[in-house]
C-alpha cells in the first residue's frame, strides 16, 4: 500500500511539472467608469432643434465639479434655427421673439409674481457664453430670482395694453436659459406653467382660465418632466425648451397669456434666467 501511495504522489508531481504556468491579468481596482448625460431633451422638433455639441457631459461626482468653461463646452445646447419636423409643416421656419433679453419686453410684466424677489438688471453672469456655436451669450444682464417662501411664483404675463398678441396657432413653445449660481438646481426644485386664454390675448384676473377636463388649472411641469436627467451643476447655463404639444395634460387655448416659474418647498437658493423667448412657426408677429 505504501508503494502504491508513493507512486501516485510521484505521478502527480510529474504532471504538475509538465503543466504550463498561466499568468493572471492585472485586476483594475478603481471605480467603474460611468457616462450619464446631463441633459436628454426630446422636444419633438428633431429636424429644427440642433445640438451644438454631440458629446454628452460625463458623470459628475459630487466631490469633483468641472469648471464652468468645461461644463459649457460639454453640455448639449439647443438652437431653434432650422426646419421643423412632423409637428409643423417641413417648410415652416421657426424664430424666437424675446420676453426678456437684457430687458423685459414692453408687452409683458411681472406684476402677478409673489413670494419671490427678483432683479431684472443682475450682472452676476455678465456676457457669459450660452451657445458658442451660434455666438449666443448672456448679455449684460440676466434676471436674479430668490424665493422667499414655499411655492412662490415668478409670473410673466401679457399686458392688457400689449401691442402684440401671441396666438396659439403660431406660438408653439417657449425657451429660456437657467443657471443656479453657486448652487446645484435639483430637477424637483422648480416647475414651469404655461397659461392661456380662449377669451383675451392678454392676461386678466377676470378671465375664466381654460381648464383641463375640469381638473383645475394648467399643469406645473417640473424640470425632470422636461427631460433634464440630473441636477444642473453650479454656475452652468442650461437651455430649457417647452413645446406646448408635449404638455399632454394641458388644455388647448387660443392665446398664450402668461407663464410662471414656481419653487418647490424649502428651495430658497438664488438662481438666474436669461434669454426667455416665445418660439414662433411664422415669419411675422401679429
Amino acid at each position: 500500500m505504501l508503494c502504491k501511495f508513493l507512486g501516485a504522489v510521484c505521478l502527480l508531481l510529474i504532471l504538475a511539472g509538465c503543466s504550463n504556468e498561466v499568468e493572471q491579468a492585472p485586476t483594475w481596482v478603481g471605480p467603474a467608469p460611468t457616462v450619464i448625460p446631463l441633459l436628454s431633451i426630446d422636444t419633438g422638433l428633431t429636424a429644427n432643434v440642433q445640438a451644438t455639441n454631440e458629446t454628452a457631459l460625463d458623470s459628475i461626482a459630487s466631490a469633483t465639479v468641472q469648471t464652468q468653461a468645461e461644463l459649457v463646452a460639454a453640455t448639449p445646447t439647443l438652437a431653434v434655427t432650422a426646419q421643423a419636423d412632423a409637428l409643423i409643416a417641413p417648410e415652416t421656419q421657426l424664430h424666437e421673439v424675446y420676453i426678456f433679453d437684457d430687458q423685459l419686453n414692453k408687452n409683458w410684466d411681472l406684476a402677478q409674481s409673489f413670494g419671490m424677489s427678483y432683479d431684472l438688471q443682475s450682472t452676476a453672469h455678465w456676457f457669459e457664453p450660452l451657445d458658442s456655436a451660434n455666438e449666443l451669450d448672456s448679455g449684460a444682464t440676466s434676471i436674479a430670482i430668490t424665493p422667499e417662501q414655499d411655492f412662490g411664483e415668478l409670473y410673466f404675463t401679457v399686458r392688457p395694453d400689449a401691442a402684440e398678441s401671441y396666438p396659439r396657432g403660431q406660438v408653439i413653445g417657449v425657451s429660456f436659459w437657467l443657471n443656479g449660481g453657486g448652487d446645484f438646481i435639483d430637477t424637483e426644485a422648480l416647475a414651469i406653467t404655461i397659461v392661456g386664454s380662449n377669451s383675451n390675448p392678454f392676461w386678466s384676473a377676470a378671465d375664466n382660465p381654460v381648464q383641463a377636463d375640469g381638473q383645475g388649472l394648467y399643469s406645473e411641469t417640473r424640470l425632470y418632466h422636461l427631460e433634464l436627467s440630473r441636477s444642473i451643476p453650479p454656475n452652468t447655463w442650461v437651455q430649457v425648451i417647452v413645446i406646448f404639444k408635449k404638455l399632454l395634460y394641458d388644455p388647448e387655448f387660443e392665446y398664450l397669456t402668461g407663464l410662471y416659474l414656481k419653487n418647490d418647498e424649502g428651495y430658497r437658493n438664488t438662481f438666474y434666467i436669461d434669454n426667455i423667448a416665445t418660439i414662433w412657426q411664422e415669419d411675422t408677429v401679429q
